[in-house]
């Protein structure tokens, strides 16, 4: 079960690796894994994928302006999520440099995905490589601050209109999730207008034409029915597929304190947890299934991260480290628990309070 953030001596002494033991291993593990060509690009895997994602991305909204009928309209609804998060892939590869060796092209692609899904690669990039550089560890990772509580600390500490409804966040969480496709982009356009310079008016109007394109256009070229069965389609679809890929990753997994200094290998595996399942799992979680291989090794391309598994379970079985992996459903499940498991602590503090008040009345009663 979850537990407070790893900070003190006791949870620091189940480390196992110290940073300087783990930075000569992470390099004998980067040599081998070099050595077998794994960090090589793959131009024609990409290739194909790229064609893929954009033409069923354009296809899937052609049909969508054409059709009539709800179950047709609702087909394509889905297929474009589908695409959707496929070119949210590509972003997320551009990002990591997986794509090109030439950082230049991947800025090219990472921009013309971003262009059809409405975000800003120029701040998505720095955000997520400062979740690489320290997961799962507070006021460093970024993602740590995403709601929901996993830790005791964390969840006493919350406050606003998380504090108020904290105790509810495991019923919550499907409901949360179905709206991270609106608060992903509002969230990053606002902090956008608060350092909005002449200089970057192009790349402003730009997401703006995709924000309008996203939420608004429909509206105005089809009848009204129409307009918000896809709205309630296909965003709250696309929220659900983002967090079912991206929460299993880290959530409920081990968290370090701010000061804690960690050997870069340790972290990475210890924070980060692997969803196995097949090539179905593969494709639709974007390679990033193989969570704890990405981290160690984020610019191999995603269709070779399961040929770095087996260099890494080695690795862990021979320096005694946890390496998770889990099905879909357990993933989940687990998550699902550890919300629900950190939500009682405050009761059970309570009816701890309200016995020992009870008690010292009765005890102090003539």
């Amino acid at each position: 079960m979850a537990e407070k953030i790893w900070n003190t001596p006791e949870q620091l002494a189940r480390l196992k690796l110290t940073p300087a033991q783990g930075a000569k291993i992470y390099a004998k593990l980067r040599e081998d894994v070099i050595g077998a060509g794994m960090l090589k690009r793959s131009y024609f895997y990409y290739g194909l994928l790229v064609t893929f994602a954009f033409s069923g991305f354009l296809f899937s909204i052609y049909n969508i302006y054409i059709q009539t009928t709800t179950p047709q309209l609702f087909f394509w609804a889905v297929s474009l999520v589908f695409f959707t998060i496929q070119l949210g892939g590509l972003m997320h590869d551009c990002g990591h440099r997986s794509v090109f060796s030439s950082s230049k092209w991947n800025d090219v692609l990472g921009h013309l995905s971003c262009a059809f899904l409405a975000v800003r690669f120029r701040n998505w990039r720095p955000q997520h490589n400062k979740h690489h550089a320290h997961p799962n560890q507070e006021d460093e990772d970024p993602d740590v601050a995403i709601p929901f509580a996993f830790t005791e600390d964390r969840y006493k500490g919350a406050k606003g209109l998380y504090g108020f409804i904290r105790k509810y966040q495991v019923y919550l969480y499907f409901l949360f999730g179905a709206i991270v496709a609106f608060t992903f982009r509002t969230g990053g356009m606002r902090g956008f207008l608060r350092t909005l310079r002449f200089s970057r008016l192009p790349e402003f109007f730009v997401v703006f034409l995709g924000l309008s394109l996203w939420f608004v256009v429909p509206f105005f070229i089809f009848d009204l029915s129409k307009a918000l069965l896809l709205f309630f389609t296909v965003h709250p679809m696309l929220g659900l597929y983002l967090m079912t890929i991206f929460a299993p990753n880290h959530k409920g997994m081990v968290q370090f304190g701010k000061d804690v200094k960690v050997a870069y290998i340790e972290q990475q595996i210890l924070s980060s947890r692997n969803i196995h399942g097949g090539l179905v799992t593969d494709f639709l979680y974007l390679g990033l299934n193989y969570q704890i291989e990405h981290h160690l090794f984020p610019n191999c391309p995603r269709n070779k991260l399961h040929k770095i598994a087996p260099y890494v379970l080695k690795l862990c079985k021979k320096h005694g480290l946890s390496y998770t992996s889990v099905g879909v459903f357990h993933s989940n499940k687990i998550i699902l628990q550890e919300l629900h498991h950190i939500s009682q602590l405050d009761q059970k503090r309570k009816e701890q309070s309200a016995k020992r008040k009870i008690n010292e009345i009765l005890i102090n009663t003539p």
